[in-house]
C-alpha cells in the first residue's frame, strides 16, 4: 500500500486514503457517477465517532494482518459511510469566501 498524502486541510500526515463510488445529480437532474477519495486525518477527523474507532484501531493494532482484517474492514466501512454522506455547509462556505475576499483567511 502507498503512503497516503498529507491532509489537504491541516497539512498533517494521514493514516489512510480510501476511494469509493459516488454519484450526484447535475444541473439537468441527470445522475453522474464517479469516484471520491477521503483521507483519514487524526487531526481533522477528531470527534467523528466512526473515525475515532478507526484511529483507535491504528493506535492499538498498528499493523493490518489476517487476524484483524475483518475488524479493519468493518471500521473502514463505517467511516466511509460517514464520509459518503457528508455535505457542504453552504453557510460556512459563504462565510469563508467573505473572509477570503477581505484578506482574513
Amino acid at each position: 500500500m502507498e503512503e497516503p498524502p498529507a491532509c489537504g486541510v491541516c497539512g498533517q500526515p494521514t493514516l489512510l486514503r480510501v476511494s469509493f463510488p459516488s454519484a450526484w445529480d447535475n444541473s439537468r437532474g441527470q445522475e453522474v457517477r464517479g469516484r471520491r477519495e477521503a483521507l483519514l486525518c487524526p487531526q481533522c477527523e477528531r470527534g467523528v465517532p466512526a473515525a475515532e474507532n478507526l484511529l483507535a484501531f491504528f493506535a492499538v493494532d498498528g499493523q493490518l494482518d489476517m487476524a484483524n482484517v475483518e475488524v479493519f474492514a468493518d471500521l473502514v466501512g463505517a467511516w466511509v459511510e460517514v464520509v459518503r454522506n457528508r455535505r457542504v455547509n453552504t453557510a460556512d462556505l459563504t462565510a469563508q469566501e467573505e473572509q477570503f475576499r477581505r484578506g482574513e483567511l
